[in-house]
């Protein structure tokens, strides 16, 4: 794995989920099935200290019902994956240094920007920022004609916008983040219409005595004063090594230098992290020509010590089993094996491997530690693990209630710590109960870690942090009229389960007035057809929906008769897997309202007004409407946003089709964008339901909303109109 791309896990892997609302107060839950099926779904959480973070990445994998293969009744797999960071101790500042400007011939690469525009540009060198040793090392930036640039992963690039100007203050969480900034200021292309750029690999050594290797990009432009500013940063590769008697510098140097700039206008200095936590800022009226500013390490540093995982329950008929395998069991900065034992320290690891049960891993000379197998305590000493009698097979079967994997951090090179690591492992809930017990299992990642000073020492003691994702796996118990679950209006209530062999039906009650209207709504898995009946408070069959088509929705709708608990019936029909019910409750009231379209500006959402799609029930129309708001791009995205708002009804109902933007440029052509995200407040994502003119729609009910992200060319600059499309329809009689 390259180790640019550390730095991205670290970040990204637990980010790019799909959030779904839960009925109920766990972060997870599920009706447990009767049938091996395969779920895929993930969960997470994170904290952090303001120092180090931490994050927990659950995915639930399959579901196993009476599998051999597991030894129990029944099973849940799981994939855990913690990721820490203690990169947000990590400080740069600044001091005058000795001013040596890299011109030609050294500066051999040329590009020519346009006004405000950017480019990306590989370099021959790693330059290690806001990161330890391995991680947050960056061979790309983003450069662009204003006096900034970016660091990203080519693999995964999440470019920003070359802004004219960045009025934010250093540090600041909102974006753009990751930049290093000599002189950022509105800049325009000179005589030559453009902003020229040079960039090379030199050797920077005035003042140190010693030559290291550096990336250095120079920029000639004018600001809108019409002043030249001519510019240029150095970045220094990632240390690896540093003179001896000197302090240990594990960020890499910046230097920026300014050949003939002036004051005239407001201009940001500094450079900023990952995240807008750390950063560094200089005023731009101290500045003078011919000067040197060094940004270097601050010598404050968080080792990360261990990662762990654990599971933990108090039940009875549920276990958990933490499978140990090389092929589950891995990570990044951590210690996995050790070929020889470690005496050195009072705390000193000794194991083979890493592994999952109760025993303590801090063990000393001699030691004996305990592990409960199969609910038998086995008692093994140091030799035992040396001599191998504990294998790879038999840490496996160690389970229990609480089970956990506890590794420390590795150390890359001499004197060195990360400040990234990751922690992977696989394991199984299992369950001994005949689908008859609710289970909640809690999955806790925990994080240590120590300061140090300049030397490499520990300042005070270890810290720990850790964050916590609960799941729960409940029994049908609603599978008659008896005992149907109470349900509420206008709420999506998700991950409920319908198989073929004995849970297959499920039954609801609604609470409804006598002349109140009833909908309910069940979206079935893609293969499988589950038919719809609603009854009254004494039980006479009200309405039914039985369309034999696997995927479609089904939907039941009266006018209550009567007051009470109204039931709902959901059936197996063919297939079987998870589907979603919404109940909804409503007075009938004259239609009001269509979606209301809203553009962001940059700074805020703008209300475009009422796009009027009224029409008779099931037929669409489509409206173009012309944006009075120019959508700001960000991260290459416009974004918009539907929301149902019924104007002084008390309800309305557009189903959505279709939509689409369109931009026309300074040469009347048009070109459509393209939708790349679409979720919606109650029902997650539907960006599916919305890419194309069919038969598959999503609805909005009254205080719905659907975010929206269109792609915003980079190729088309300035367009001058917007138009956004839908197509869809709001009933005037429903």
């Amino acid at each position: 794995m390259k180790k640019t791309k550390s730095i991205v896990l670290v970040f990204v892997l637990l980010v790019v989920l799909v959030f779904i609302p839960f009925p109920f107060g766990y972060a997870w839950e599920l009706e447990r099935p009767d049938d091996f099926i395969s779920i895929e779904e993930r969960e997470e959480n994170a904290t952090t200290d303001g120092k180090a973070s931490l994050s927990l990445g659950v995915h639930i994998h399959e579901y196993y019902e009476n599998s051999g293969m597991l030894d129990y009744r029944d099973g849940l797999g799981l994939r855990i994956v913690a990721t820490a960071n203690s990169r947000k101790i990590l400080e740069y500042g600044w001091a005058e240094g000795y001013y040596y400007w890299y011109g030609e011939p050294w500066l051999p690469n040329q590009l020519f920007l346009g006004d405000d525009q950017a480019a990306p540009i590989p370099m021959p060198i790693k330059v290690r920022f806001y990161g330890g040793p391995g991680s947050a090392e960056y061979t790309h930036v983003w450069v662009t004609s204003n006096g900034w640039l970016s660091f990203y992963d080519p693999e995964h690039p999440n470019l920003p916008s070359p802004s004219p100007y960045n009025t934010k203050s250093i540090p600041d969480t909102s974006a753009p983040n990751n930049f290093v900034a000599p002189f950022w200021r509105d800049l325009i292309p000179t005589a030559s219409g453009y902003v020229e750029i040079r960039y090379g690999k030199v050797g920077y050594w005035p003042g140190f005595g010693y030559t290291v290797n550096c990336f250095a990009i120079s920029w000639e432009a004018r600001d809108i004063t019409g002043n030249t500013q001519i510019f240029q940063v150095l970045m220094e590769e990632a240390p690896s090594w540093f003179p001896l008697g000197n302090h240990p510098y594990r960020q890499s140097r910046i230097w920026f230098q300014y050949k003939s700039v002036t004051k005239t206008d407001s201009t940001t200095i500094g450079v900023e992290d990952q995240g807008g936590w750390r950063g560094a800022a200089y005023n731009y009226q101290d500045l003078h020509n011919e000067m040197n500013l060094e940004f270097g390490d601050l010598y404050h540093y968080a080792r990360i010590k261990y990662l762990t995982i654990k599971l933990s329950q108090n039940d009875p008929t549920a276990l958990t089993d933490i499978v140990y395998d090389a092929n589950w069991t891995r990570g990044w900065n951590i210690k996995l094996e050790r070929e020889e034992p470690d005496t050195t320290g009072p705390n000193a690891y000794r194991f083979l491997k890493a592994f999952a049960g109760t025993a303590v891993l801090l063990l000393g000379p001699g030691t004996l530690v305990g592990l409960l197998i199969r609910g038998t305590l086995v008692i093994l000493s140091w030799a035992d693990f040396a001599a191998g009698m504990l294998s790879p097979a038999k840490m496996s079967d160690l389970i229990m209630n609480d089970t956990y994997t506890k590794v420390p951090a590795y150390e890359p090179t001499y004197n060195t710590y990360p400040v990234d690591a990751i922690l992977g492992i696989k394991a199984f809930w299992l369950f001994t109960d005949p689908n008859n017990q609710n289970h909640t299992l809690t999955l806790t990642s925990e994080l240590t870690y120590e300061e140090l000073n300049a030397q490499g020492q520990p300042v005070g003691s270890p810290k720990t942090i850790s964050t916590s994702v609960k799941l729960k796996m409940y029994f049908d118990d609603n599978d008659s009229p008896a005992t149907a679950d109470l349900v509420v209006s206008n709420k999506l209530y998700s991950r409920l389960y319908l198989g073929a062999v004995y849970d297959n039906k499920d039954y609801y009650n609604i609470s409804a007035v006598s002349g109140q209207e009833l909908t309910v709504t069940v979206y079935p898995p893609s293969d499988a057809t589950f038919y719809l009946y609603l009854y009254s408070p004494t039980g006479i069959q009200k309405d039914k929906s039985e369309v034999d088509v696997p995927g479609v929705d089904q939907v039941v709708t009266v006018v209550a008769d009567s007051t009470g608990l109204w039931t709902c019936l959901v059936k197996q029909h063919s297939g079987r897997g998870f589907y979603k019910l919404v109940p909804d409750v409503h007075w009938p009231s004259p239609p009001g309202g269509c979606p209301t379209l809203f553009v962001w500006n940059g700074s805020e959402f703008i209300d475009e007004g009422v796009l009027n799609i009224h029409s008779e029930p099931d037929i669409d129309v489509i409206i173009n409407h012309t944006l009075t708001t120019t959508p700001a791009s960000q991260y290459f995205m416009y974004t918009l946003k539907l929301a149902e708002i019924a104007y002084g009804y008390n309800y309305s109902h557009s189903y959505i089709d279709q939509v689409k933007l369109y931009t026309i440029d300074n040469n009347n052509v048009t070109h459509q964008t393209y939708l790349l995200y679409a979720n919606h407040s109650r029902y997650g994502n539907v960006l599916w339901q919305l890419l194309f003119s069919d038969d598959l729609r999503t609805d909005t009910l009254k205080n719905d909303e659907i975010t929206l992200k269109f792609l915003a060319s980079p190729w088309i600059k300035d367009p001058k109109t917007f138009i956004f499309q839908i197509e869809g329809h709001n009933p005037l009689k429903e």
